[in-house]
C-alpha cells in the first residue's frame, strides 16, 4: 500500500510482478484480489483479475461487483458486452452510467446467478440423460440373459410358458423407458 501512497513506482512495479507470479488471481477470492489491485493502482494485477473474470462471467459475475462499488467505469466498460451476453440481454452500444448501474447491478447479479443455476441444471440433465442412455444400453440385454437363467420346467408348479412370460414382461418394462 505505501509504495502506491508514496508513489515509489519502481518498488510498486516489483511488488506487482511478484504478486502476479507467485499468487495468480484466485478464483475463490477474486473479488478481494481485484479490490486490492484497484486500491493499490496495480494495473497489471487488475488486468490479470479481469482476464480471469472474463473467462467465465457466470462464475465470476459477483466478483465484478467491486467495479461498481468503486465506480470503476473505465474497467467495467470493456467487459460490459460479455456481462450483457451472459445474462441474455441485448448489448447496448454504450454502457449505462455508474449511477444507473449501481441501481441495476443487484438485478444483473441475480440474472447471472439464475443463468448459472440454469446452466448447472442443464448440465445435470445432460449427465442424467447420458447415464440413462448407458443404463438402457446395458439393460436391453437383460431379458435374454434372464430368459436363459430362469429354470426351465414343464411341471405344474411352473407352467410351460412361464419363461416366455417373464421375457415378455421385461421387454415391455424396458420399452416403456423410451417414453417420457
Amino acid at each position: 500500500y505505501w509504495a502506491n501512497e508514496y508513489q515509489i513506482d519502481a518498488l510498486k512495479l516489483q511488488c506487482e510482478n511478484v504478486l502476479m507470479l507467485r499468487t495468480p488471481c484466485p478464483g475463490n477470492d477474486l473479488k478481494r484480489a481485484l479490490a486490492h489491485a484497484i486500491d493499490c493502482n496495480l494495473t497489471l494485477r487488475t488486468k490479470q483479475c479481469l482476464d480471469t473474470a472474463k473467462t467465465d462471467i457466470l462464475l465470476f459475475g459477483d466478483e465484478l461487483s467491486v467495479l461498481v462499488e468503486k465506480k470503476e467505469e473505465a474497467l467495467l466498460q470493456p467487459i460490459w458486452k460479455a456481462v450483457c451476453n451472459s445474462i441474455g440481454a441485448d448489448v447496448e452500444e454504450k454502457m449505462p452510467s455508474m449511477e444507473h448501474l449501481e441501481v441495476q447491478w443487484p438485478y444483473i447479479i441475480r440474472c447471472l446467478q439464475s443463468k448459472k443455476e440454469t446452466h448447472e441444471v442443464r448440465q445435470k440433465m445432460r449427465d442424467l440423460k447420458e447415464y440413462l442412455d448407458h443404463f438402457r444400453e446395458r439393460a436391453w440385454k437383460w431379458p435374454s440373459e434372464l430368459y436363459f437363467r430362469l429354470p426351465r420346467t414343464t411341471n405344474a408348479a411352473c407352467p410351460n410358458g412361464a419363461n416366455q412370460a417373464a421375457h415378455a414382461f421385461l421387454l415391455t418394462e424396458l420399452r416403456s423407458l423410451d417414453r417420457p
